[in-house]
């Protein structure tokens, strides 16, 4: 319970007069302060949008700037045979946009020797027992080169003059 003095006698709810006065006082700065709040909050949300948007547009140019963007060239090969992948292909910003077609005619194998006498038992097998000859390697019907061979020379050796031949 509380004791006033003021209106004591008088017979009016001043506790109820000085809340409504305290009240209306208080509602436009209350109005001012509630409106303020909701334009800052409706800002910040803009700008929340606006910095997604960036994002996004910053990720649109990234993909441009990339390998594969505007100026971006990657190869698609379509092999009719999936077992042979005997086909790579990589492209530059500068090659030309279009459809290229190879077509694999035939698979290198390797190279065999034959000989009268029959098959080599070991790399350090004579080719010749006597004599001299010459052994030549055609390279895909565009490109051959000849070796001489002489008596004693071992198919090691041999291999090292196709190698040395075939570099030049």
């Amino acid at each position: 319970m509380t004791i006033q003095s003021l209106g004591v006698g008088s017979g009016l709810a001043l506790d109820d007069l000085v809340q409504q006065l305290l009240t209306a006082e208080r509602q436009p700065k209350e109005e001012r302060l509630n409106a303020k709040e909701e334009r800052i909050e409706a800002e910040i949300s803009g700008l929340g949008q606006i910095r997604s948007k960036l994002s996004d547009f910053k990720d649109a140019v990234d993909e441009l700037r990339s390998d594969n963007g505007i100026n971006g060239r990657e190869p698609t090969i379509t092999n009719p045979s999936e077992d042979n992948d005997v086909l790579s292909a990589e492209a530059s910003n500068s090659a030309l946009r279009g459809s290229y077609g190879v077509v694999v005619e035939r698979l290198a194998a390797g190279s065999r020797i034959t000989t009268d006498a029959g098959a080599f038992t070991s790399s350090s097998d004579p080719v010749l027992t006597s004599g001299t000859g010459s052994l030549t390697f055609d390279v895909g019907g565009s490109k051959s080169f000849t070796i001489d061979v002489t008596a004693g020379m071992s198919l090691t050796r041999v291999t090292r003059k196709k190698k040395k031949k075939k570099k030049k």
